[in-house]
C-alpha cells in the first residue's frame, strides 16, 4: 500500500516510580516517557482537515510489544495496550501527540528490553482481539472510516531507552473512489443527480497484530460523499478482482446510467489498499460518453472507463389500482379533515410528502400484506428496477413507525381473479437498508439523506414485459400493530425490448 512517513521522536522524562495503565507514575530516576512528534513527508495522509497533516484533536492508538513478537495480550509490554493519544494542534511537527490522560502516558520498560510500536487511526476504545471493525456503509463523514495504520521494529533492531526517534509510517489499508461528474450534450441537468456504489462489501475486520482484513461481507449500495467542489467520493474496501457486480449508477433527468468498472480500455479490474481512484464522468442525454481518471494520493493510476444505459423510467399515465382479494389497499380516510391516503398516491409524482397527504397509508392488516397495480396494456419495457420512496418528510417518520423493512416484487400477464399466488412471478425481495445500523429511534443525517433519496433494487430480468406488478411487505420497521403501511412514491424502470 501507499505510506507516509510519521517520524516520532522521543525525549526522556524522568519519574519516581513505574506506572501501570491506569497509575500516574512517580519520578525515580528510572522511566523515560514517549513524547510523540509528528512529521507527514507524504501527500494527502487523511481525509479531512490539512489533508496532508493531521487536525487539532486527531486521535490515534498506540501499542508497545515485546520486540519480535506479534500483537496479543501476552506480548503487550508495560500494560501499553490501546493507549489513546491526541494531536495537540494542527502542526503536529511541533506541538506534537499527548496522551489524553496522564494514565494514557507510554514508558519505555525499566529493564529495558526492546519493544516494537503498533499504531493506528481513527482511536476506538471498544476494539476486542486486537480486531479493528470496519464500516464503510456510511460515507457521511469519512475522517471516521479513514483506517491508518502502522507498525515499526526499528528495522528489526527493536527500540529501547537508547534507540532515539521511532519511525512510524502509516498507509492507508483501504481503497478510495473519487467521481467528478460532468454534464453532457442534451441532459437538462445534475441538480437532482444521485450517484451509487454497487455490489461492494461494506464491514470487516481488520488484524491490528498482521495489517490484513478478513470477514468482508454485507454487500450494499453506498452512497459517496459529495465533496465542496462537486465531486463524490468514497472509502471502500479493497476489492482483488472486480466483476459485473461491481458498477456505479447515476440518476438524472429520470433516466439511469452505468459505469462498469470492470470495463473499457483501461477497467478498473481490482481497487487495490492505499489506492486513490479518481475519474472524470461525463454525461448526456444517450449515455455517458467514457471515463477518463487518474489514482492520485495514495498511488498513481490512469485509466478510461465506459457507461452506458438502455434503462427508461416507465410512463405512470396508465397505471390503476388493480385490487385482488386479499390485498390491503384500502386507502385511509379521515372525514373530519378531508384526508383520503390512497394506493394511487404511489404514482402521482410527488416525493417528501407532507403529513397530511400525499402518500398511501392502508387501514393495517396481518402481514404479509400486497397491492396490486395495472400498469397498463401493450408494455413495451421489461422490468429491471424499482425505486421505492418511503415516507422520510421528518426523521421522526424515517426506519420506524410504518415504513416498510421488506418488500417483495411480483409480475403478471394474467393474474389469478382469486388473489392466490401460483400465477405470480416474483422478481426480487428489497431489504431497506440504514446505513449507520443505529438502533430504532436513532436516525442520523447520513441515515436522513439516504433515505430521502429513495432506494433502488435491482429486479431479475425477464424475457418478457409484464401488465400488472404487485407489492408485498413482509415487514415495517416498525412493526407497529395493527400494521399499517406507510408508503411515499414507488418508480419502475425497464429496458427495451
Amino acid at each position: 500500500m501507499k505510506t507516509k512517513s510519521i517520524i516520532i521522536a522521543i525525549f526522556a522524562i524522568c519519574f519516581l516510580t513505574n506506572c501501570s495503565k491506569n497509575d500516574t507514575p512517580v519520578n525515580d530516576g528510572t522511566l523515560k516517557a514517549v513524547h510523540f512528534l509528528s512529521h507527514i513527508d507524504a501527500l494527502k495522509t487523511r481525509t479531512t482537515g490539512g489533508g496532508d497533516r493531521w487536525s487539532a484533536d486527531d486521535r490515534i492508538g498506540i501499542y508497545m510489544i515485546n520486540h519480535g513478537e506479534t500483537l496479543a495480550a501476552g506480548t503487550i509490554a508495560e500494560s501499553a495496550d490501546n493507549r489513546e493519544y491526541k494531536s495537540a494542534a494542527e502542526n503536529v511537527e511541533t506541538t506534537g501527540f499527548n496522551p489524553v490522560a496522564p494514565e494514557q502516558a507510554i514508558y519505555y520498560p525499566k529493564d529495558e528490553n526492546k519493544v516494537d510500536f503498533i499504531s493506528y487511526y481513527p482511536y476506538r476504545h471498544d476494539i476486542t482481539g486486537y480486531k479493528y471493525p470496519v464500516n464503510v456503509a456510511d460515507q457521511g463523514n469519512q475522517a471516521e472510516i479513514d483506517l491508518l495504520y502502522a507498525s515499526s521494529n526499528n528495522n528489526g533492531e527493536g527500540y529501547d531507552k537508547s534507540a532515539g526517534a521511532v519511525n512510524l509510517t502509516f498507509g492507508h489499508p483501504l481503497s478510495k473512489l473519487a467521481i467528478k461528474v460532468e454534464q453532457g450534450g442534451g441532459l437538462a441537468s445534475l441538480d437532482d443527480l444521485k450517484v451509487t456504489i454497487k455490489g461492494m462489501k461494506t464491514i470487516a475486520d481488520f488484524d491490528l497484530a498482521t495489517g490484513a482484513l478478513s470477514n468482508e461481507g454485507n454487500a450494499a449500495d453506498i452512497l459517496p460523499n459529495k465533496t465542496g467542489d462537486g465531486s463524490y467520493e468514497a472509502i471502500l474496501l479493497p476489492v482483488a478482482a472486480t466483476d459485473d457486480e461491481h458498477y456505479v449508477e447515476f440518476e438524472a433527468d429520470g433516466n439511469i446510467y452505468k459505469w462498469q468498472l470492470n470495463s473499457g480500455d483501461n477497467p478498473i479490474t481490482g481497487l487495490e489498499a492505499g489506492k486513490k481512484y479518481t475519474y472524470t464522468i461525463t454525461i448526456t442525454k444517450t449515455g455517458i460518453e467514457g471515463a477518463s481518471g487518474t489514482i492520485t494520493p495514495w498511488d498513481e493510476i490512469t485509466g478510461t472507463g465506459e457507461a452506458s444505459t438502455s434503462e427508461q423510467k416507465l410512463n405512470t399515465n396508465q397505471w390503476v389500482e388493480y385490487a385482488l382479494p386479499g390485498d390491503n389497499s384500502e386507502g385511509f380516510k379521515d372525514t373530519q379533515w378531508g384526508t383520503y391516503l390512497p394506493l394511487k398516491n404511489l404514482w402521482d409524482g410527488i416525493k417528501l410528502h407532507s403529513d397530511g397527504d400525499g402518500r398511501f397509508e392502508n387501514l393495517g392488516g396481518d402481514f404479509p400484506q400486497s397491492y396490486t397495480i395495472d400498469l397498463g396494456a401493450n408494455q413495451e419495457l421489461k422490468l429491471s428496477r424499482i425505486i421505492i420512496y418511503s415516507l422520510a418528510n421528518y426523521k421522526v417518520n424515517t426506519y420506524g413507525n410504518y415504513n416498510p423493512k421488506v418488500i417483495e416484487v411480483y409480475v403478471s400477464n394474467d393474474p389469478a381473479t382469486d388473489g392466490s399466488w401460483e400465477s405470480w412471478t416474483k422478481l426480487a425481495e428489497c431489504v431497506s437498508v440504514k446505513p449507520s445500523g443505529s438502533p430504532i429511534g436513532t436516525v442520523t443525517d447520513s441515515d436522513f439523506e439516504y433515505i430521502r433519496k429513495g432506494e433502488s433494487f435491482k429486479l431479475t430480468i425477464t424475457q418478457e414485459s409484464y401488465r400488472y406488478i404487485r407489492l408485498k411487505v413482509i415487514e415495517t420497521w416498525g412493526g407497529v400493530s395493527p400494521h399499517v403501511v406507510r408508503l411515499d412514491e414507488i418508480e419502475l424502470f425497464g429496458n427495451k425490448q
